[in-house]
């Protein structure tokens, strides 16, 4: 199964930027997703069941980058992602398994 219909897809996000101080940039986003049309479940053949839910769920990023030298950076990138009943509709047929999904990822840049 996959989610096909990103027209059925409505993101609420907000984010701001910050630069505490001069090498260092921080990024923090919030996004609430929802599907316009209401997702149903499905049973082990595949047929459709339930009213359907419209909470895809909601996904909290936490960036970060520190520039160390010219042409050297690292990056800390983490987010999390709570899946909302709509999700697990989609994902596993039920609302009964909403397992959390998480994020950490370091990165180095260096450019020469």
């Amino acid at each position: 199964r996959g989610y096909r219909e990103l027209e059925n897809t409505t993101v609420l996000q907000l984010f701001t930027t910050v630069q505490p101080v001069d090498r260092l940039s921080l990024m923090l986003s919030g996004s609430y997703m929802l599907a316009t049309t209401p997702i149903q479940g499905f049973d082990a053949t595949g047929a459709p069941t339930g009213d359907g839910a419209s909470d895809l769920g909601f996904e909290v990023d936490l960036n970060g980058s520190y520039t160390i030298a010219k042409g050297l950076s690292a990056s800390a990138l983490t987010g999390v992602f709570v899946p909302g009943a709509a999700a697990a509709n989609l994902i596993t047929g039920n609302d009964e398994n909403r397992d959390v999904a998480w994020e950490i990822k370091l990165v180095a840049v260096a450019k020469f």
